[in-house]
C-alpha cells in the first residue's frame, strides 16, 4: 500500500468535534479534521474539493476579466472599427491558448482556433485594403514623393553638404537599408 504524507493533518481531540471528517469505514468514523469547505479530510477526498473550488474560482476570475474587457470594447466609440474587432479576436485566441495545458487540449481546440485565425486573417486583409483605398496607408511611391517634399522643406534651412547626407540616409531607409521600413519590391 502506498505511503500517505500526513504532514500538517490534525486528528480530532474529541469525538464530537464538528470539524470531524464524515468518512466511515469498518473501523468507524475517520479521526482527522476535515478540509475547509468540505465534509472530508484530505485522505477521503477533501483536498480534491479544495482543488476543484480553486479551479472554479480561477475560472470565475478569468471569466469576469474577459467580460470586463469585452464590456470596455462594447462601451467604446470605436466598436465598429476593424482594428478593434481584430483585437477582440486576438484576445479570444489568446484566452483559448492559455486554457490549453496539454497537447491533447490544444488538439481538441484546434478547430475553434483555426476559425479564429481565419477570421483574424480576413479582418486584417480587409483593414489593409480599406487603409489603401482611404489613403491612410502609403505605398513606396507615395512615401518617396512625401520624402521629396520633406527634403525640399529641409533644403530651405540646411546647407548643401548636410542636405546630401540627409538625402542619402532617407534613400537608404526607403530602399530597405539598415533600419528601412520599405523593402525593395521583387
Amino acid at each position: 500500500m502506498a505511503q500517505v504524507d500526513m504532514t500538517g493533518w490534525e486528528r480530532i481531540k474529541e469525538p464530537e468535534d464538528p470539524r470531524r471528517c464524515q468518512a466511515n469505514s469498518a473501523q468507524g468514523q475517520c479521526l482527522l479534521i476535515r478540509c475547509d469547505q468540505s465534509d472530508y479530510c484530505p485522505i477521503h477526498g477533501g483536498a480534491k474539493k479544495q482543488k476543484s473550488l480553486a479551479k472554479q474560482t480561477y475560472r470565475n476570475y478569468q471569466s469576469k476579466t474577459y467580460r470586463d474587457r469585452l464590456n470596455r470594447f462594447a462601451e467604446g466609440d470605436g466598436l465598429k472599427s476593424l482594428r478593434d474587432e481584430i483585437g477582440i479576436l486576438r484576445m479570444m485566441t489568446e484566452a483559448i491558448l492559455n486554457r490549453c495545458d496539454t497537447d491533447h487540449e490544444l488538439i481538441m481546440k484546434s478547430t475553434p482556433l483555426a476559425s479564429l485565425v481565419m477570421q483574424i486573417n480576413t479582418l486584417v486583409t480587409s483593414c489593409q485594403k480599406m487603409d489603401v483605398s482611404l489613403g491612410t496607408m502609403m505605398d513606396k511611391a507615395q512615401a518617396t514623393q512625401m520624402m521629396v517634399e520633406v527634403i525640399d522643406a529641409i533644403a530651405k534651412h540646411v546647407d548643401e553638404d548636410k542636405l546630401d547626407a540627409i538625402i542619402e540616409d532617407i534613400q537608404s531607409i526607403l530602399s530597405g537599408g539598415p533600419s528601412g521600413v520599405l523593402g525593395e519590391e521583387s
